[in-house]
């Protein structure tokens, strides 16, 4: 990680966390998934699972990884057989319904490259954190350093 790279919160919430610290995945049609183009290598990603997220992991931070290529763009088509391949085996009724609720409406997508997945054991709950990070709808933010700060020191 170099002196330029930036630090970003990802906001999601899926069925389960296989894809988790591999990819980032947005739709490309909207202004406010930008920030997808935004991403460079070696920036830092941390992630944070919403509350329709799996148990135990819900409202918490799980853990970071490093942005290995930036963003790439894919049809709909290519992005699900992506997706599909990172899941894997784990691909089920769950996913299916989460891609079609979640992406279904949409035709260009964005595909960001992570790796260096580092779990934070134990996840660091929402709780711990209020008044630095309120999550938003936003599936890809800057983070601020306050919260990094504490993120990198486990709290």
């Amino acid at each position: 990680m170099g002196s330029l790279a930036k630090y970003w919160i990802e906001t999601s919430g899926p069925p389960t966390i296989d894809y988790i610290g591999k990819i980032l995945v947005s739709p490309a049609d909207k202004g406010y998934w930008k920030n997808m183009e935004k991403v460079s290598k070696g920036d830092i990603v941390y992630h944070y699972i919403t509350s329709k997220g799996p148990e135990p992991v819900r409202r918490s931070f799980i853990g970071k990884s490093t942005v290995k290529e930036p963003a790439v763009q894919y049809d709909l088509d290519g992005m699900l057989d992506y997706v599909q391949s990172i899941i894997g085996e784990n691909w089920d009724s769950r996913w299916e319904e989460f891609a079609k609720n979640r992406w279904g409406d949409y035709e260009t997508f964005y595909i960001v490259e992570l790796e260096n997945f580092q779990r934070f054991s134990p996840p660091i709950p929402l709780k711990i954190l209020k008044g630095v990070f309120r999550p938003t709808p936003m599936y890809l933010r800057s983070a601020p350093m306050k919260l990094v700060t504490m993120l990198e020191k486990g709290i």
